[in-house]
C-alpha cells in the first residue's frame, strides 16, 4: 500500500472540491434537503422512529404508529438498519430531524468515497488515481438521479465485498470469504436493494476471476476445493473473525426475517410486469436528462417507461473509457485485472438488462428475496465501482505504461475536474427544509389540544388539490409531532383496504378491512381496541357501520 503526504492530500483535495459543489451550496440553499416532499420525508419518519426506539422514548420499532391499527409496517419500507446509527449521533448532537438527516445524508456519501478510496489503494491504484476513481463510484450520475431515495447513496461496504471476494478468487481462503460476509451483511443491513445487487455482481465477478485466474476445469475447481479445507482451521481464521461474522449474519437474518414474515402476513410481492418496467434497456445507459450539456440528446430517446428510473449514463470521459477498455479486451491486450472487470461488467449487463421482452433477470427474479425488488436498474450503482475500476485498470496499466508521471498526473486531473464539473451542473432535485417544517406547524396548530388523548387517532383528509401521498405524509409526521397514531400511511406498500379518498367512508372500510384480516389471522380485533379517532378536514365521521361500535 503507498505511503506519503499525497496517501492523505489525494482524497482531502478531493473531498475538498466536493464540499464547494455539492454540500455547502445543497446546503445553504433555500432549497436545503435533497429529494423532494416524499420519499425524503418518509425516511427522515423512519431514522425518526429508529432513533425514538433507540432513546426509549417512542413507541414500537417495528409498529410505526402508521396505518393504525394494521402492525409491523416497518417491513414496507427500507429499515435503515444499518445507517440509522449514524442519523442517531447527529439527534444526539442536539440537530432537529431534517438537519440529523443532512448529516446522515453527507455521511452516507463521504463514508462510500472513503470505503472506495481505500478499496482503490488495496487494488493497487495510485493514491491520486485511486482517490479520482471514488470520486466516480461514490458521486456517480446514477446516485445522484436518486437523490430523491436517499436511502440508495450509502453504499460504504460495497466495495469491501470486491476487496474480498477478489482476494478470495486468487488463494481460496476462508478468511477472506468471511470478511466478504461481514461486509455483505453490512450492505445489506445498510440497504437491501444496493446489499442484494452488490451480491448477485459480486457472484459474476467471482465467476469471472476464477475463470481468469486459474480456469473453471474439474480440475482446477477440486484444486480450489482442496485449498480451501486446507484453510479451514480455527487457528487461521481467528475466532474474533469467527464471532464477528456470526453476529452480522444473525443480524441480517433477523432483518430479512423480518421482512419475510411481513411480506408472508401481508401477501406482499413484485410481479413480472411491474419488475420489467424497471429493467435497464441499452437506451437506459444513456440516458441522463438531468445533465444540462447531454440533455438534449437523452431526450431524443423516448418511449422508455419509468423513465426516472433509467438514468443510467455514467458520463462522457467513462463511456470513453470504458470503449478503450473494451479495445484492449478484443485485441487481447488487457491486463488480467482490466480483463476480470470488464467481462464482469458485461456479464452483469446481459443478466440485468432487458432486450425487447426477454431478460436474463427473469431467472433470477425465481430466487427467494430477489422477487420483492422492484427497481432493477439500480443495480447500476452497483456497477458504477465495477465500471470505474474497470477504467482505472486501464490508465494505470495501458494509458500509463512508460508515460512521464507529469503525463499521469495530468490526464488523471481531467478526469477529476470532469466528474467535478457534472457534479455541480448536474441539475439536483431539492426541496425546503423551512416549507416541510412549516407544513407541520401549521396543521399541528389547527388541531385541539383538548382532543388529543394517550388514546388518540388521527384521521387525515388533506387538500383535496393536492397528491393524495403528499396529504399522508403530513399525517404521518403531524401525529409525530402530536404523539399520536394516524389512520394515514405511506410506504412502499399499502395495508388491506387502505384508500386514498381518506373520507369518512373510507376510514370505516379501512377498520372493517382490519378486523376481518385480523380475525383471519389470529390477531386483536377491532373491538378489542381502545382508541379515540380524531380527523382533520374530514368533518365529523359517524362510524357507527364499522365493527368497532
Amino acid at each position: 500500500m503507498p505511503s506519503g503526504p499525497g496517501l492523505y492530500l489525494a482524497p482531502a483535495i478531493i473531498l475538498l472540491a466536493v464540499a464547494v459543489v455539492f454540500f455547502l451550496p445543497l446546503f445553504t440553499a433555500t432549497n436545503d434537503l435533497p429529494g423532494d416532499l416524499g420519499d425524503t420525508r418518509l425516511n427522515i419518519f423512519i431514522l425518526e422512529t429508529v432513533y425514538l426506539w433507540m432513546s426509549g422514548t417512542g413507541s414500537s420499532l417495528l409498529s410505526p404508529d402508521v396505518f393504525y391499527p394494521f402492525p409491523f409496517t416497518l417491513a414496507f419500507s427500507d429499515t435503515h438498519a444499518g445507517s440509522a446509527w449514524i442519523y442517531a449521533l447527529f439527534r444526539v448532537a442536539g440537530l432537529d430531524e431534517y438537519d440529523a438527516f443532512k448529516g446522515w445524508f453527507a455521511a452516507g456519501y463521504v463514508l462510500t468515497y472513503l470505503s472506495a478510496y481505500y478499496v482503490g489503494l488495496r487494488f493497487s491504484l495510485a493514491p491520486f488515481l485511486a482517490s479520482v476513481a471514488a470520486l466516480g463510484f461514490a458521486f456517480s450520475l446514477p446516485s445522484l438521479a436518486q437523490l430523491g431515495h436517499a436511502q440508495l447513496i450509502n453504499m460504504a461496504a460495497t466495495p469491501f465485498c470486491f476487496l474480498y471476494i477478489s482476494r478470495f478468487s486468487e488463494k481460496f481462503s476462508p478468511r477472506d470469504l468471511l470478511m466478504f460476509l461481514v461486509a455483505l451483511c453490512i450492505q445489506i443491513l445498510i440497504n437491501i436493494y444496493s446489499g442484494f445487487f452488490t451480491l448477485l455482481i459480486c457472484v459474476i465477478f467471482f465467476l469471472v476471476s476464477v475463470a481468469f485466474r486459474h480456469g473453471l476445469t474439474i480440475r482446477a475447481i477440486g484444486q480450489a476445493w482442496s485449498a480451501f479445507r486446507r484453510s479451514m482451521r480455527v487457528d487461521r481464521i481467528g475466532i474474533p473473525l469467527l464471532i464477528c461474522t456470526f453476529v452480522f449474519l444473525a443480524l441480517c437474518a433477523c432483518v430479512l426475517g423480518f421482512h419475510k414474515y411481513t411480506a408472508d402476513l401481508y401477501g406482499l410481492g413484485r410481479n413480472w410486469s411491474e419488475m420489467a418496467t424497471m429493467i435497464p434497456r441499452v437506451q437506459s445507459y444513456l440516458l441522463m436528462d438531468t445533465l444540462p450539456y447531454w440533455e438534449q440528446f437523452s431526450r431524443r430517446m423516448s418511449g422508455v417507461a419509468m423513465r426516472h428510473e433509467h438514468q443510467l449514463f455514467m458520463g462522457v470521459p467513462v463511456g470513453i473509457l470504458f470503449a478503450f477498455c473494451l479495445y484492449c479486451l478484443v485485441r487481447r491486450r488487457a491486463s488480467l485485472s482490466l480483463k476480470i472487470f470488464t467481462v464482469s461488467i458485461l456479464a452483469s449487463f446481459l443478466v440485468f438488462s432487458g432486450f425487447g421482452t426477454v431478460s436474463f433477470y427473469w431467472l433470477v427474479a425465481k430466487i427467494p428475496g430477489f422477487d420483492s425488488l422492484r427497481a432493477i436498474s439500480r443495480v447500476q450503482l452497483v456497477l458504477a465501482f465495477v465500471t470505474v475500476m474497470a477504467i482505472a485498470c486501464f490508465m494505470r496499466d495501458h494509458l500509463f505504461a512508460g508515460r512521464s508521471r507529469t503525463f499521469q498526473f495530468v490526464a488523471t486531473a481531467l478526469l477529476a475536474v470532469w466528474f467535478v464539473y457534472d457534479l455541480a451542473v448536474v441539475e439536483k432535485s431539492t426541496f425546503s427544509s423551512d416549507e416541510a417544517r412549516s407544513r407541520i406547524e401549521k396543521l399541528h396548530a389547527r388541531i385541539d389540544p383538548d382532543s388529543i388523548a394517550g388514546n388518540s387517532v388521527l384521521a387525515y383528509g388533506g387538500d383535496g388539490k393536492l397528491p393524495s401521498w403528499l396529504n399522508d405524509l403530513d399525517a404521518i409526521l403531524l401525529a409525530r409531532s402530536l404523539g399520536i397514531s394516524t389512520l394515514n400511511g405511506y410506504s412502499g406498500h399499502s395495508v388491506p383496504g387502505y384508500a386514498k379518498g381518506n373520507t369518512c367512508e373510507d376510514i370505516a372500510r379501512q377498520l372493517d378491512t382490519y378486523d376481518q384480516w385480523a380475525r383471519q389471522r389470529g390477531l386483536m380485533s377491532l373491538d378489542a381496541l381502545d382508541f379515540n379517532l380524531v380527523t382533520l378536514d374530514m368533518g365529523t365521521c359517524d362510524l357507527s357501520n364499522s365493527d368497532n361500535e
